[in-house]
């Protein structure tokens, strides 16, 4: 990452915006961001491109997660589960203070297969991690996988328009950002599968219509002009609801479908 992008995180600012800084936000304000434009957005960032990469290349069956996200004092320092059913703990906490992203670790507890660590992170990773929260998003999960290379990703945005702007923001950084899925919250808290509200409400109308009775109730082309949209959005919103509660109900981990 540049120096400038370092400042540009550090201060608050973007290279584009002259909004001003703005506070990372914590998992307290998460209840505030009006849940009718907040948007969760769900991604991975490859290993080698963000926080102790060199940890996860050491060990084949290393998963990290970090289980608070926050600001504090201004440094973002999160605690970290590390698990692997088959690296010597002091091995893996010697390689968590070798790596180049740590300042300092605190071991806070050791079990057999999984330790708990508070992290301080250096300068350049904290700016790292702030990208992902400049636009007052609150990261909901953080986990980076050994076997699959890759960090998983959970943020809430409080509107669609600061997902644009991080991923802006990340890309001019250098770091890979792939949306695996976007979702909005609505008034009743978020879909239990991860459904966006259209898709939500295409679903709950063909059940409630008699859609997917045997024998159907109703018509594709009834239920398209009930809810206002063409029988080509009904089956989109079909398709990738289906295919959305699938993933979500089964634990699925498959690759994003191409949008193009």
């Amino acid at each position: 990452m540049s120096d400038q992008a370092v400042s540009h995180v550090l201060t608050g600012k973007t290279a584009e915006s002259e909004r001003g800084a703005r506070s990372p936000a914590s998992s307290r304000e998460e209840a505030s961001i009006r849940r009718e434009a907040a948007s969760v957005v769900e991604f991975t960032i490859p290993s080698d491109e963000f926080v102790l990469r060199e940890t996860l290349a050491a060990f084949d069956d290393l998963e990290l997660e970090a289980e608070h996200v926050v600001a504090h004092d201004e440094r973002i320092a999160p605690l970290v589960r590390a698990r692997s059913p088959t690296a010597d703990g002091e091995a893996v906490v010697t390689a968590v203070r070798d790596d180049p992203s740590v300042a300092d670790v605190e071991v806070l507890a050791d079990l057999d297969d999984e330790c708990l660590l508070r992290m301080k992170w250096t300068q350049q990773t904290e700016a790292l991690l702030r990208m992902l929260v400049v636009e007052e998003g609150v990261i909901r999960s953080l986990t980076g996988s050994a076997s699959r290379d890759r960090w998983d990703v959970s943020v809430l945005f409080p509107e669609r328009a600061a997902v644009s702007r991080t991923h802006e923001l990340c890309e001019n950084a250098g770091l890979t950002l792939t949306t695996k899925r976007i979702y909005h919250l609505d008034e009743g808290g978020e879909s239990q599968f991860g459904l966006t509200h259209e898709q939500q409400e295409a679903l709950v109308a063909g059940v409630e219509q008699g859609y997917f009775d045997i024998p159907r109730q109703t018509t594709a082309k009834e239920l398209s002009d009930a809810l206002g949209i063409s029988h080509q959005a009904l089956s989109e919103r079909f398709r990738r609801g289906h295919r959305t509660m699938i993933e979500s109900a089964l634990a699925v981990d498959r690759e994003p479908e191409s949008t193009g």
